[in-house]
């Protein structure tokens, strides 16, 4: 399963990274003519950045962890530890229900996690550099 996602999140870098070349190195009618300069170097380095950035799950922000679904899920999860059970010992189903309906359909999952892989592509070696120098220097110490 991880080395699934692993090739997943490769791959949706990858095509990130290749739409961001495209979108920089095409002329204003969108025909690509290859050229080399420092954003391009920068974007080719980010990407190579991704191997080692795609190994840990919780530097992306994954689709189930956008802020209004979170929230719903507190929502429940306070609803249920405050909730009075009724006589037969059962929460009361129509609340819990409408609860879960908005942890799972009110989310704009989408756009945040199309962020992340944006943020990740333009931003690769800056990240990549904190993130190996946090574990460099957890592990020496």
């Amino acid at each position: 399963m991880k080395t699934f996602r692993y090739i997943t999140r490769m791959i949706t870098q990858t095509v990130f990274t290749v739409l961001l070349i495209y979108f920089f190195s095409a002329d204003n009618n969108f025909k690509y003519h290859f050229t080399i300069n420092w954003f391009m170097i920068w974007l080719v380095v980010s990407w190579f950045c991704q191997f080692y950035l795609m190994r840990f799950s919780k530097l992306l922000v994954g689709p189930d962890l956008s802020v209004q679904q979170l929230g719903a899920k507190n929502r429940l999860a306070d609803y249920k530890y405050n909730h009075q059970r009724d006589k037969l010992g059962a929460v009361n189903a129509d609340t819990t229900d409408d609860a879960l309906n908005s942890s799972e359909s009110d989310s704009d999952s989408l756009y945040f996690s199309i962020m992340i892989h944006l943020i990740y592509s333009l931003l690769g070696p800056l990240i990549f550099i904190i993130v190996f120098s946090f574990h460099w220097y957890r592990n020496t110490h």
